[in-house]
């Protein structure tokens, strides 16, 4: 399958326009236009690259406080080719100042009309060389996406003066406007910058049954109940299992006599507490076991875009996240996942948690896991920020009542942090 689209170039481009613009860059009669079309124009926004390249001159020279002139840019394009003939081309030619914001207007529309069609390009394209519809719906979001974040300019490196000014409005915001979740547990909150921060990934691991679901539903409640949003991916559970779990650790009752449902008036009178306040929680839960990456950033871009969050996402676990491709090994397929997650994150503007396994080697001999046991993939650990790994200490044979949360790494604090907790499965909870 071909997929060609046969575009009209004089459609995507104003050449009086551009000519305007860059005549106007190189007389000095405009100079006290230039620095607010600089703001509005950028060089690649040009279709005729040797006005440009006239524009990037100027502009160069603008930013660094020096004056602007015929001469001046022609040094600044030293390295251009033909730089004289271009200048020439345009240097003297006739402006009429009143038409140079229109002709601003027009150039940096029609670059984005090149920018929406390359990108629509692109994303037919990518429908004969992915594996899957969802995939293939993913790649062309992200090409949109990209359009809309920078307003159809290509991206651009950033000068690192820009980044600090950004950098020192950050350190001064006050500290409740900061995207950064607390978890339940102080000391783990202590370790982690504050708790989980939005644009990083989080890996929650333990073997079956050493409570690594516990633990990621604990922190979805946690940020609910705090006034953050959470949604939970849960492909083992059903959501009635996970309503189960959440409500007896927020509530401090018996999970056991949920699951059975014959509750003492002891548990009832918690849990009618609890319930109270449920209503209110932005704890979203989506259950179906063969949901894929792709589908889960859809889902969670939705609720972003009708403004319900996500602060954090949660899924559990990994393991069970069905594959894009599934002609490759899987290994492979959970690092495509695990680099979606991270994609997601700095996207969505979010925390991503993930529940995963570990070997059963450390169990076996009461080891304490290392981020090289997580199972199947090795860059799990490589794509994560942190990385928590849940061990529950034996002695002679007989557990601590306690589950240790060993940060394995960590990079908003110093790894090798050992947070213990009291362990309570019979409240699903930790702490």
């Amino acid at each position: 399958m071909t997929t060609e689209f046969d575009v009209d170039e004089s459609l995507l481009q104003d050449e009086h326009g551009e000519f305007q613009l860059a005549a106007a860059a190189t007389s000095s009669n405009f100079k006290h236009l230039l620095p607010e079309l600089f703001q509005a124009v950028e060089p690649d926004d040009f279709y005729l690259t040797g006005n440009g390249e006239i524009w990037r001159a100027a502009k160069s020279i603008h930013d660094a406080g020096k004056r602007i002139s015929r001469r001046s840019i022609l040094v600044e394009m030293i390295e251009v080719p033909n730089r004289e003939a271009l200048v020439e081309r345009v240097y003297g030619q006739y402006v009429d100042e009143a038409e140079l914001y229109p002709s601003a207007v027009s150039v940096r529309e029609k670059s984005r009309w090149r920018g929406l069609t390359q990108a629509l390009k692109r994303s037919a394209q990518a429908v004969t060389e992915v594996d899957s519809y969802d995939e293939a719906m993913e790649f062309a979001h992200a090409q949109l996406r990209a359009l809309s974040e920078n307003g159809g300019a290509p991206l651009t490196a950033q000068r690192f003066g820009e980044m600090v000014d950004e950098w020192l409005d950050w350190l001064n915001e006050d500290p409740e406007n900061s995207r950064v979740f607390p978890t339940p547990w102080d000391d783990l909150n202590e370790r982690l910058a504050g708790g989980l921060h939005s644009m990083r990934t989080y890996i929650m691991a333990g073997r079956p049954g050493h409570g690594k679901t516990i633990g990621a539903l604990n922190m979805a409640a946690h940020v609910a109940e705090t006034g953050g949003t959470a949604l939970v991916f849960s492909l083992e559970m059903p959501r009635r299992e996970v309503t189960s779990r959440i409500v007896a650790a927020q509530a401090e009752a018996n999970y056991g006599q949920i699951t059975k449902r014959e509750i003492d008036s002891f548990n009832l009178n918690r849990i009618g507490m609890f319930v109270e306040r449920a209503s209110d929680l932005d704890l979203y839960v989506v259950d179906d076991s063969s949901v894929k990456i792709e589908k889960m950033w859809a889902i969670a871009k939705q609720m972003k875009q009708a403004g319900k969050g996500p602060d954090v996402i949660v899924i559990d676990h990994i393991g069970l996240v069905r594959a894009s491709n599934s002609r490759v090994g899987r290994e492979q397929q959970l690092s495509h996942i695990s680099w979606m997650c991270t994609l997601m994150a700095k996207d969505l503007d979010c925390a991503v948690l993930i529940a995963a396994q570990l070997n059963r080697g450390p169990a076996q001999d009461n080891s304490v896991p290392k981020p090289s046991d997580l199972r199947e993939s090795g860059t799990l650990e490589q794509n994560a920020d942190v990385v928590m790994l849940l061990h529950h200490e034996e002695i002679e044979g007989i557990g601590t009542g306690e589950v240790q949360i060993h940060l394995g790494k960590n990079r908003t604090g110093v790894a090798g942090a050992i947070i213990s907790l009291p362990y309570r499965p019979h409240m699903a909870k930790f702490g």
